[in-house]
């Protein structure tokens, strides 16, 4: 054997909200949330005691003045974040583009939602839609932030903090006929950092205990074949 070679990665973009913006987006989710008509429960993926999810505008004013003041910034934020992972993921992988995206790489946001969880909320291993996805957290409890994701101990025992992380999968539950086809990717959440996938990549976010809410923002991208030119 002369070498072994992990083949097929999988791009995972991080990227980082402007300072101050997170605080903006947390008031705005949360004047959005007395709005019942944005209420976007009815989408959820997650597991919910007492949270919420709401939908963030991105086609009409909502006439709530603190989504309606950043609701520019934040979807030219996640878009233009978003093609830049999908161009660099394609070069990095060697895509002939010229073949496939003769046009050019055009990409149509889908929806954008927020997600209120409390103690005990989660939610389960899922996929999105479209092309590629992505999430970010504005809120989260200190505690969480506080504490490694995984910390060796005196023993050398690994102590794997689950609390309200978000841990992205590849491939089923492992048993041994799997061999090494599958992995997971745990991140421990801070306000502000995004991050982006392929829509088809499985990911969990495990309940957290606290008092303070913990606040996330997601949303969904499909490829604009129209401004593409198929």
């Amino acid at each position: 054997m002369n070498e072994i070679r992990p083949i097929f990665p999988i791009p995972l973009g991080v990227a980082s909200l402007a300072e101050g913006m997170t605080e903006k987006v947390v008031d705005a989710v949360y004047a959005l949330q007395k709005k019942k008509a944005y209420n976007y429960d009815d989408n959820l993926a997650g597991r919910m005691i007492t949270g919420e999810q709401v939908n963030l505008p991105h086609k009409h004013v909502t006439g709530v003045s603190e989504w309606d003041s950043i609701c520019k910034s934040i979807i030219d934020f996640v878009t233009k974040e978003t093609e830049i992972y999908v161009s660099n993921s394609m070069e990095a992988h060697q895509v002939p583009m010229d073949k496939y995206f003769k046009g050019g790489i055009r990409l149509k946001l889908v929806d954008i939602w927020s997600t209120i969880q409390k103690a005990g909320d989660y939610n389960p291993i899922h996929t999105h839609s479209g092309f590629c996805a992505g999430t970010m957290f504005v809120k989260v409890p200190e505690h969480i932030t506080e504490r490694a994701v995984v910390k060796e101990m005196e023993n050398g025992v690994f102590d794997i903090n689950l609390d309200g992380s978000l841990n992205f999968v590849y491939g089923s539950s492992w048993r041994p006929e799997n061999f090494c086809l599958n992995g997971s990717y745990r991140v421990s959440p801070e306000p502000g950092q995004a991050y982006f996938f392929p829509a088809w990549l499985n990911h969990v976010v495990y309940p957290f205990t606290g008092e303070e809410d913990r606040i996330s923002v997601a949303w969904n991208f499909e490829l604009d074949y129209e401004k593409m030119g198929f």
